[in-house]
C-alpha cells in the first residue's frame, strides 16, 4: 500500500519578464528540489527552453502565446512595460526618448486597436502562463497534488516601479485566475523585486563558496525591459541574514532598446526603403535566426569583422560584412547606462558604509551578454582590481529571478526548525517617501502663512497642508516593520455610504518638504468603512463650544520587499481596501480577494471625497491623535 504523501504547500516562482518570462515551482516539504519548467507547446510541436517568449496573438476568439505564434501571425509584445503610466516611461526610471520608443508606440498602438488595457493583457498572458504551469506539476505529481494542496506563488517585478504599477501587476494576477479558490486551499500571493530574487538565487548558488558576514555584493539584473540594481551586505552567514546597504536603482534600458537601435542601424546600412519594405515577417524571422540567436547573443567587442546573412528581398549581395565599432554601436546607448547604474551602486556604497562591494552579479537575460559582461568588468576595474565581475552559467544567470522567486515562497512558507534557506533580507532602504497631509496649529515661526486657514471643527487657525512622513527617501526599515499613526476627524453628518478616504501622498526628493508643494504627488486613496452609527461616533467640542463627531482611526504601513501595504484600522478593526485609485495591497496582501478589492477606475478619473467639513474648510485636513508610532514621533492635537 502506497504511503500516505504530508500535506505541504505547492510553491511556485513567477519571473513575468518584458520579453521572456519563467516560471520554477518545488514543493515545501522538499524546498531544495528546484524545478524550472523547461518544455512548451511550439508551432512545430515542443520547444525546450528555459523562458518561453513575452508575447501573445489575438484573432477574434482565438488567443496564441509564447512559442506557439507564427511568424506571419504578428503578436503583442512589450505590454508589461505599458503598466507604467506614460508620465513615468521618463525620467526618474528610465531616459527622456524612451517615451518616443518605436516598440513602446507598437505596443500602445496595438492595445487601442484590440481595446484592451496593458493589465487586460498582462493578465491573458498570466492566465496562459498559469494553465500551462498547472499542467506540468500535473504531469510530474498527477492531477491529487494540484488539486490536494494550496499553493504559495510569488510573483517578480522591477524593483523601480511606482506601488501602482505593482498593485496592477497583483491585480492582473488575480484576474488571471492565479487566487482562484481551489479544493486544496487558499493561494497567497507575494510580489517581490527581481534582483531580490536574484540575490537568493545568488546566495543559494553560494554554498560551498567563501562568503563572509560584513561582505557586500551588487546584484545587476539585465533584463528585456529593465535594468534593476540592489546592493546587499551579509549580516551573517549563519541564519543567512542579508541588508539593503543603500537605495537600489534601475532604468527603462534592457535588450529592447539594443534590438531597437540594431533596427535603426540596418535602415542606414541596407536602405532605408529597402529595410522599410520587408514584410514584419519576413523581418522577424530573420531577426529571431541571425539577431536574437546569432550575432546579438555572441557579440563580445572582439575587433575583427562580422558577418550578416541578408534576407533575400534586400539583396545587394549575400551578406554584409561589419567592423566592431558597427556592432558595439547598437549596444552601447543601454550598456552604457547599465554601467553608469553599477558604478553610482559601488560609489554610494563606498560613501555610505565605508566599504567596496566585493562582487558584482550580472543575471538576467541580457546579462548573458559577453559584451555587457566584458564592458563591465573593464570599468569596474577601474574603481578597485579587487571587486570581481561573476555571472553565472548560461542557464543560471537566466533562471536567476524565477529560481530566485521560488525560493523566496520557500522563506514565506518555513516554519520553526525547518530548512534554513540560504537568504532573508532583514532591513531595506526606502526609495520614496510616503506620508499624508496633516492640519496643525499654526504657528507663524515655522508655517507660512499662505497655509493659514481658519478650521471650525477646531475653532482656531490652522496650517493646512502641512505633510508627516510615514518614511522618508534613504531611511532604513526593518522587513515586516509595521508603522501605524493614530488620526482623527471630525464631522457634523453622516458619511455617504458609511467610508471615508485617506489620500496617501508620495515624493521623490531626497529630503521630502514639510509643506505640500508642487514635487508632493498623489499616490492613491486609501478607503475605510465606517462600523459605527453616526449617532453613536464619540463627540468633540470645539473652543467655540461646537459640538462635533470625532473619527478616531489609524493609518498603518506595512513595507514588504519595495511593496508597500497600507491600511486603515476603525475601532481596532483592520479595514479592506473598497476602492482605490491606482490600486494598492492595502488589505492583507496574501489572501485571495472575494470579491475583488482592487477595481480600480481609470487613472485620470478623480476619486470621489466626501464633504467631511463645511463649505470653509479644505475637505481633506486630518489631525493625528496620540501616536503609537515607534520613529518620526510628533505632538498633534
Amino acid at each position: 500500500m502506497m504511503a500516505t504523501r504530508p500535506r505541504g504547500h505547492l510553491l511556485v516562482g513567477i519571473d513575468f519578464g518584458t520579453t521572456y518570462s519563467g516560471i520554477a515551482w518545488g514543493w515545501s516539504e522538499r524546498p531544495e528540489a528546484v524545478n524550472v519548467v523547461m518544455d512548451w507547446d511550439g508551432i512545430e510541436g515542443q520547444k525546450t527552453s528555459a523562458k518561453v517568449p513575452s508575447k501573445i496573438f489575438y484573432k477574434g476568439d482565438q488567443v496564441k502565446w509564447g512559442f506557439n505564434i507564427a511568424p506571419e501571425e504578428k503578436p503583442l509584445q512589450w505590454f508589461k512595460l505599458l503598466l507604467l503610466r506614460d508620465e513615468d516611461i521618463g525620467p526618474p526610471y528610465m531616459d527622456v526618448g524612451v517615451r518616443d520608443s518605436a516598440y513602446i508606440k507598437e505596443a500602445r498602438e496595438m492595445l487601442k486597436k484590440l481595446n484592451k488595457s496593458a493589465e487586460d493583457v498582462v493578465a491573458d498572458y498570466l492566465g496562459l502562463l498559469w494553465k500551462h504551469l498547472l499542467k506540468a506539476i500535473r504531469t510530474a505529481l498527477g492531477q491529487a497534488s494540484v488539486d490536494g494542496q494550496p499553493f504559495r506563488v510569488v510573483i517578480t517585478f522591477p524593483a523601480i516601479w511606482p506601488l501602482y504599477a505593482q498593485s496592477r501587476m497583483r491585480q492582473a494576477a488575480y484576474t488571471a485566475g492565479i487566487l482562484d479558490q481551489r479544493h486544496g486551499g487558499e493561494t497567497k500571493l507575494t510580489l517581490c523585486p527581481e534582483p531580490e530574487a536574484a540575490a537568493i538565487a545568488v546566495m543559494d548558488d553560494f554554498d560551498g563558496h567563501p562568503v563572509e558576514s560584513g561582505d557586500i555584493f551588487v546584484i545587476c539584473d539585465a533584463g528585456g525591459g529593465t535594468a534593476d540594481l540592489i546592493t546587499y551586505q551579509i549580516e551573517n552567514t549563519t541564519m543567512w541574514e542579508m541588508s539593503e546597504c543603500v537605495s537600489g536603482a534601475g532604468k527603462l534600458c534592457g535588450a529592447i532598446f539594443v534590438d531597437e537601435a540594431f533596427d535603426q542601424k540596418m535602415g542606414a546600412w541596407v536602405g532605408e526603403r529597402k529595410w522599410a519594405r520587408l514584410a514584419d515577417s519576413t523581418m522577424r524571422e530573420w531577426k529571431e535566426m541571425y539577431w536574437e540567436h546569432g550575432l546579438k547573443r555572441s557579440f563580445n567587442g572582439a575587433d575583427r569583422e562580422y558577418g550578416l546573412t541578408l534576407p533575400v528581398q534586400v539583396l545587394v549581395k549575400q551578406s554584409l560584412n561589419f567592423n566592431m565599432t558597427d556592432i558595439s554601436s547598437a549596444f552601447d546607448g543601454p550598456i552604457n547606462q547599465i554601467v553608469q547604474l553599477v558604478l553610482e551602486q559601488i560609489h554610494k556604497t563606498q560613501q555610505r558604509v565605508r566599504k567596496l562591494p566585493k562582487a558584482v552579479f550580472l543575471v538576467g537575460g541580457f546579462g548573458q551578454s559577453p559584451y555587457l559582461y566584458t564592458r563591465l568588468q573593464q570599468e569596474v576595474r577601474k574603481i578597485s582590481p579587487g571587486i570581481e565581475v561573476r555571472r553565472p552559467p548560461q542557464d543560471r544567470a537566466w533562471e536567476a529571478i524565477c529560481r530566485g522567486a521560488l525560493l523566496k515562497a520557500a522563506i514565506l512558507n518555513r516554519h520553526d526548525g525547518d530548512f534554513v534557506m540560504r537568504a532573508h533580507i532583514v532591513s531595506r532602504v526606502v526609495r520614496t517617501s510616503y506620508g499624508i497631509a496633516m492640519i496643525e496649529p499654526f504657528n507663524s515661526t515655522i508655517h507660512s502663512e499662505q497655509d493659514k486657514q481658519f478650521i471650525a471643527a477646531l475653532g482656531e487657525e490652522c496650517a493646512v497642508n502641512q505633510m508627516h512622513w510615514y518614511v522618508q527617501t534613504n531611511e532604513n526599515v526593518g522587513d515586516q516593520q509595521v508603522i501605524k499613526l493614530d488620526w482623527s476627524r471630525k464631522i457634523r453628518s453622516s458619511l455617504p455610504r458609511q467610508r471615508f478616504t485617506v489620500t496617501l501622498l508620495k515624493c521623490d526628493r531626497e529630503n521630502p518638504p514639510r509643506r505640500k508643494d508642487d514635487d508632493v504627488r498623489v499616490e492613491g486613496e486609501i478607503v475605510c468603512q465606517v462600523n459605527t452609527p453616526f449617532d453613536q461616533l464619540p463627540q468633540y467640542t470645539n473652543r467655540e463650544g461646537e459640538v462635533w463627531k470625532s473619527l478616531d482611526f489609524q493609518v498603518e504601513m506595512k513595507p514588504c520587499g519595495t511593496m508597500l501595504e497600507f491600511a486603515a484600522y476603525f475601532n481596532g478593526q483592520r479595514q479592506r481596501a473598497l476602492q482605490v485609485n491606482p490600486p494598492f495591497a492595502a488589505g492583507n496582501e496574501e489572501a485571495a480577494p472575494s470579491p475583488p478589492p482592487y477595481a480600480a477606475p481609470p487613472p485620470e478619473a478623480a476619486p470621489e471625497i466626501p464633504d467631511l467639513y463645511s463649505a470653509e474648510e479644505p475637505p481633506m485636513a486630518m489631525v493625528p491623535r496620540a501616536q503609537s508610532r515607534q520613529m518620526h514621533r510628533r505632538s498633534i492635537l
